[in-house]
């Protein structure tokens, strides 16, 4: 509209349909003549105001322009003065883009019809959601793409979706009685019909994304199914081994060789760790048990309150496994294939009815025992010594003294009615000389208590007695290191050929050897590998094209030991293809050997079968499900930019955040600004001289300026004021 002002008139001119616009800045075509109004306008249209008898016609005009402003606030639309979109009361607010097609716009009053129509859709379903301009935006084009690819929502289709809907309302009455208070049955139905195409549509959409080509079934069969050729040359490490025993060791050199030998390797060349012992109990006596330990139990009585039952009860359950074992009766032959079935327990040991009484006499004993070593290791602490063959003699107990240390399995079998398994192993438990064992053992013979003589730590046997075995031992790691040091020889020697291949392709003159290495892992071709070999008298066998995991069905010669040995082979299939291998060993370093890689293809896909297509499937889905999870078509920023979608309310919000970032910008550089001034005043006020150590003119001079300085920062004070009292953004 033109800015021109001209007087009002109660007829004003248009512009005809044809005319241009003036050229002065006159009203656009179809566009009122206009002239803001004045006080005089409104009192010579005083017939067409009609005003009441005894107002002023200038109030009562101001107050109907007010009325009339007030409708026009309340019942146009804000974009009608924002000017949100452009110029007028229906700009464009969004737009987007379909393939091969002009943009499509959406004006204002488009985008309040479709929010209220999806509002009220949201609010017959009971949904929390809010509907923006962007979600609006999205949902329409969303549906636009549907059409675009003929889907649709038959009417069948769409009962059955609101099924659950009339079920919810209890009933198709009262679900259209609703849907009519929200803006009626058939704008609703139509809005849940273009959310479902679009629905439909991002579904269909991925699905086609997540099935894979094939094309990529191929890739991913390649990828996993590779099979391999080998070139192998193996060396026997027993036809080293007359070379090695030729060699001869010292005595000298062999006990060197197993000192750095691992402990398992060298155990069984050792003694064992031994004991000698004396030993001090009650030896039971099968024909009149209750005879012995009378003198024990006269020197070490019973406490009052003794429960015999209930102690021959617990000394059984304690010790049943040690001293009620029955005699191994003569097993039963079993036939072939046969397990024998596990004893029950009264099959193994005497049942406690059987042995009540004995139990309760030996319970006795027991305590007897434990109360004299009570005593013993008092005496000890006090720094006394303890004679065990003249306490066994006070006591009427047995006494065995075993001055040569005996190993473990040794004084198992010991004969001396006191030593047993049990005994045995905790002997083991004793380390200094004089040590006396901390508690009472109990075994199948006696009830005894061992004190240690001397100890004897393991040690390797005399080489004289163990020359021979660990001879042979020797010679047959010496025959694989003499194994290993030809084939490392043929290893260097196709090193050396593949530096003069690298040579002549890099330059005419010969390269030495010793100055230059190519790069591990050493790869020549197979006529230089068979020919290196064949001059050291070696046979280079060949493992065609194979999976990596074969079964006998695969592989017709899966017995095959070369078959076997690939099959072993891990770093054989690190390799690429005409790449050499370190020299290897075998499991069980019965023979070394050195790997060339023929060649590495993709399995044929027509071994393919449906359980590896299901597999490849699986794993296909798996990356495309994650390769959606992170970059997905239908993700918003992806969306948005594939579809060019536009809406004017993220400008408005891009705008109202860059003046807010501005706006607390200038507020926080005025913050520093008073706080760097009011930190400059406190410096002056500090350092300011004091007035009554100066003249009377020069302290009017200080106090004049003191007052200038007042004014200063009553003035900052009150900038600061107002500053403060300015709204802050939240």
């Amino acid at each position: 509209m033109s800015s021109k002002s001209r007087k009002h008139s109660s007829t004003p001119a248009r512009k005809s349909s044809g005319d241009a616009h003036a050229p002065s800045g006159g009203p656009v075509e179809g566009e009122l003549e206009h002239a803001e109004p004045s006080a005089e306008d409104f009192l010579e249209a005083e017939e067409l105001l009609r005003t009441p008898k005894g107002r002023n016609p200038l109030a009562y005009a101001l107050m109907i322009l007010l009325l009339i402003f007030l409708v026009i606030f309340f019942l146009l639309p804000p974009g009608a003065f924002s000017g949100q979109g452009g110029a007028g009361v229906n700009p464009v607010v969004a737009r987007y883009t379909l393939p091969g097609q002009e943009p499509t716009e959406i004006l204002y009053k488009d985008m309040i019809a479709e929010k209220r129509a999806f509002d009220g859709l949201i609010s017959v379903m009971r949904a929390d959601m809010r509907v923006d301009d962007l979600t609006m935006t999205r949902t329409m084009l969303m549906d636009d793409l549907a059409v675009q690819a003929g889907i649709t929502v038959s009417e069948k289709e769409l009962k059955e979706e609101l099924r659950p809907l009339v079920a919810a309302y209890g009933g198709a009455n009262q679900l259209e009685s609703t849907m009519n208070r929200y803006g009626g049955v058939d704008a609703l139905t139509e809005t849940y019909r273009k959310v479902l195409r679009g629905v439909r549509y991002e579904q269909l959409s991925r699905t086609l994304l997540e099935v894979p080509s094939g094309d990529e079934v191929r890739k991913r069969w390649a990828e996993g199914n590779q099979e391999w050729a080998f070139d192998v040359v193996q060396l026997s490490r027993d036809e080293y081994l007359d070379a090695a025993s030729a060699e001869a060791p010292s005595d000298e050199d062999i006990s060197a060789w197993l000192a750095e030998r691992p402990v398992f390797q060298t155990s069984q060349y050792q003694l064992p760790v031994a004991h000698a012992a004396e030993l001090i109990g009650v030896v039971f006596d099968e024909e009149a048990p209750e005879t012995v330990g009378e003198a024990l139990l006269a020197a070490y009585p019973l406490a009052e309150d003794w429960d015999a039952e209930a102690q021959g009860q617990a000394y059984y359950d304690t010790y049943y496994f040690n001293r009620f074992r029955k005699p191994e009766q003569d097993k039963a032959e079993l036939e072939e294939g046969e397990t024998a079935p596990l004893p029950e327990k009264d099959e193994l040991y005497f049942p406690y009815e059987e042995v009540r009484a004995l139990s309760a006499h030996e319970a006795k004993l027991l305590s007897g025992m434990r109360a004299w070593l009570t005593e013993a290791q008092a005496t000890l602490s006090a720094a006394e010594t303890v004679n065990l063959s003249a306490e066994a003699e006070r006591l009427g107990l047995a006494f065995v003294s075993v001055s040569e240390p005996l190993s473990r399995e040794e004084w198992r079998e010991y004969e001396s009615g006191l030593a047993g398994p049990a005994l045995s192993g905790q002997i083991g438990r004793l380390n200094q000389p004089e040590e006396l064992l901390t508690n009472v053992v109990v075994d199948k013979a006696g009830i005894a208590v061992p004190r240690l003589i001397s100890k004897r730590e393991a040690e390797l046997k005399p080489i004289a007695d163990i020359r021979d075995e660990v001879l042979e031992e020797w010679a047959a790691e010496r025959a694989s290191e003499l194994a290993t040091e030809d084939l490392g020889a043929l290893r260097e020697s196709l090193q050396a050929v593949a530096i003069q291949a690298e040579a002549t392709e890099e330059a005419t003159e010969e390269l030495d050897p010793d100055e230059q290495q190519p790069e591990l892992p050493l790869a020549v071709a197979e006529g230089d590998f068979s020919t290196a070999s064949a001059e050291r008298g070696l046979t280079v066998a060949r493992r065609d094209f194979l999976p990596r995991t074969t079964t006998a069905d695969d592989d017709p010669n899966f017995e095959d030991p070369l078959h076997e040995l690939m099959r072993g082979s891990h770093m054989s299939y690190t390799l690429e293809e005409n790449q050499i291998s370190e020299v290897q060993s075998t499991p069980a370093g019965d023979s070394v050997y050195l790997v060339r890689l023929a060649g590495k293809r993709p399995e044929p896909i027509e071994r393919m079968t449906m359980q590896d297509y299901n597999g490849l499937l699986q794993g296909l889905d798996f990356a495309r499900q994650l390769e959606l999870a992170t970059a997905s078509p239908f993700a918003p920023e992806a969306f948005a930019e594939r579809y060019d979608m536009w809406t004017q309310a993220e400008v408005d919000d891009a705008e109202r955040l860059v003046e807010r970032e501005a706006r607390n910008a200038r507020r926080t550089a005025a913050r520093a600004a008073r706080e760097t001034a009011a930190a400059a005043a406190a410096e002056v006020e500090t350092t300011a001289p004091d007035l009554e150590e100066l003249g009377d003119e020069a302290g009017g001079d200080e106090a004049g300026e003191a007052e200038t300085g007042e004014a200063g920062d009553d003035s900052g004070s009150t900038e600061e004021a107002a500053t403060e009292g300015a709204p802050t953004d939240e």
